[in-house]
Order: C-alpha cells, then structure tokens, then sequence
C-alpha cells in the first residue's frame, strides 16, 4: 500500500514538473517572438507597402468607372415602367425566369429596366470565347468540361430547352462573346462576364479580344477568382475595369487554414484587402452575402473597391441590401425586387 502511494506521489510530481517544463517553454518561445519575429514582420510589412507604391497600376479613367460602375436611378416619367433597378445584378441574366446566358435574358432586362447582368464566360477547345456555362451543358448530360468541346459541336446546341420555362422561349444558339458585343451595341447593357478558367489559353483569348474589340473596356467589368489573371491584363489594358470573385480565390483553397484561425484570416483580408487589391487595379469585390456586413463594406470603400453580395432572391433581403447597406447584389430572378412587386400591387 505505501509503495502505492509513494508511485502515486511520484508520478504528480512528474506531471507537474512535465507542466511547468511546457509552460516555461511557450513563455520564451513568445518572448522569442516579442522580441524578434514581430519587429521583423512589422518591418517586412511596412518594406512591402512601400514597394508596391513602384508597381502599382493606375486605375481606369474616371469616365470608364463612372459609366460602368455609377447607380443611375432616374424615376421615369412614364408610371407603367418601373424605375431603374439600380441595386440590382440580374445573374446569368435572371436564371429563374428566362434561359441562362441566352438572348431572352438580356431582353428580360431590358423589359425590366436593369442595366446591369452577370453571365459566364467560357473557352472552348478551338479557344474561342463562349457565354457558357457548365450547368447548362450538365442539365443536357453533357458532362465533358467546357474546355474539351470546339465551337463546332456546339453549334446545334439550344441552351434554352433545359430550362424549367423553356416551352416560353423561341429556340436559341450559344452565344460568342463576338456576337454578345454586337448584341450589346444596342441593348447598352453593363456586361459584367464572369470567368473560372485561369489558364494562360483564356489570358491569352482575353487580350485578343480587348484588342479586337475597341468599345471592350466601356462596355464590360471582367470578373474573375485569379488576382494574377487581373495583373496582367490590367498592365496590358489600364482602363479594364476588373472585379474579383472572393468564394474561389486562393482563400478557398487555404480554407481549413483559415477557419482554424481567426488571427491568419484577419491578416490575411487586411492585406489582401489594402495591399494586394490596390495594386492590381480591382474595382469591384463579390462576396457572399452571409460574410458580408457594413463594417466589410466599409473596410472595402474605403480602398476604393465597390463591394457586390450574391445571391439575393428574397424581397425582403433586397429591401435590406437597397435600403439600409446600400450595397448592390446578384439576384437569380428580377421579378421579386420590391420595385417590380411594388409596381405590379398598385396596377
């Protein structure tokens, strides 16, 4: 029994002198840190605001940013068409009333009075530009990647005939980003394009076609996930307007990094945020509207940067994002904006 007690004994004391080992050790890894990593971080911080004064790309001219990106909500004179839906982002051009990415979509908003649509721009095999999505070739069981199909094969393609309203739509062919620049000569919609390929065949085709298309830059806010596919366009072409699409940058793929720390995630968006997107030239930020806030607003005009939230159908979520953040969002369906409902009541 004493010989017990006596292990007993022996072996809190070790767990106590164990403890006091670690504690100890955590204590001068942090004076460690204090007294040398952080000065050098503070240092290498302050050298890196610096250098990016040197490489920093001159924002777009005024004019370009103020016909893409100003909200020109003008009450018409006629009552039977509703006002400007200024906040509002019609993406893929409304894709729960009309065909996605298709010409019915851009006359939706044309109908609707919404200057501003989203559609995804994609390149095929042959390298040509395509307003495509993935989804749409998937709801036909076509599972091959956009990248692996020619122009060709597409061309019997009919994007309309999957969608749930399709029997309301005349039969249409996908869409060239040639075509929808001709398109658009006309309707004068605000073109933001969308684009998830990063590779050098889609930098390649997106300076080709900014240097084939003069009205380009005045006409389109190119969205993508890569910061280094908006370097170097916008070095090539300064007055690009250029937006970022914030799910799918580097943070998502880092994202079990940055969930686990709140420290790292702060560091990291603050110098994303104030060092990163400065420099490339990016004018717009899209978020998902569940991290996004006022003070996130707040933190990105204060750069400069306009903030979007996506994706909002609930009328009362439009109200939110109209009237008290006053911050323009994506919505699938431009038939449920509080402008359009409110209209449609006093009719």
């Amino acid at each position: 029994m004493l010989t017990y007690v006596l292990n007993s004994v022996k072996m809190i004391f070790q767990l106590i002198l164990y403890s006091f080992s670690l504690f100890s050790f955590f204590v001068n890894f942090f004076f460690l840190c204090c007294n040398f990593l952080i000065p050098w971080l503070a240092i290498g911080i302050v050298l890196m605001i610096i250098a990016t004064k040197f490489v920093k790309l001159r924002d777009p001219d005024r004019e370009i940013i103020d016909e893409l990106l100003a909200c020109n909500a003008k009450q018409e004179e006629n009552q039977d068409v509703p006002s400007c839906l200024e906040f509002a982002i019609a993406n893929k051009g409304g894709v729960f009333d009309v065909p996605e990415n298709s010409i019915a979509a851009l006359k939706q908003c044309l109908e609707k009075n919404c200057r501003n649509v989203l559609l995804d721009l994609s390149l095929t095999k042959c390298n040509k530009l395509v307003i495509l999505n993935k989804q749409t070739l998937e709801k036909a069981g076509i599972q091959e990647p956009i990248q692996q199909l020619t122009l060709d094969s597409l061309k019997e393609f009919n994007p309309v005939e999957n969608h749930a309203l399709a029997q309301q739509f005349q039969s249409e062919k996908i869409l060239t980003l040639d075509e929808l620049l001709e398109i658009n000569v006309k309707m004068h919609l605000k073109l933001y394009l969308l684009t998830t390929n990063c590779s050098n065949k889609m930098l390649e085709a997106l300076k080709e076609a900014i240097r084939k298309h003069e009205k380009f830059v005045k006409q389109v806010v190119l969205v993508t996930t890569s910061p280094f596919i908006v370097y170097q366009l916008r070095k090539q072409f300064p007055n690009l307007i250029c937006g970022l699409w914030m799910d799918k940058t580097t943070l998502a793929k880092n994202s079990y990094l940055f969930k686990t720390s709140a420290i790292l995630m702060a560091i990291y968006m603050a110098i994303f945020r104030n060092i990163i997107s400065p420099v490339i030239g990016i004018k717009v930020v899209i978020i998902h509207k569940d991290e996004f806030n006022a003070h996130i607003s707040a933190l990105w005009r204060s750069v400069g940067i306009r903030p979007i939230v996506y994706t909002v159908n609930s009328p009362n979520e439009k109200r939110y994002f109209q009237q008290v953040v006053k911050t323009q969002y994506l919505t699938d369906s431009l038939r449920s904006e509080p402008q359009v409902i409110f209209k449609a009541k006093i009719r």
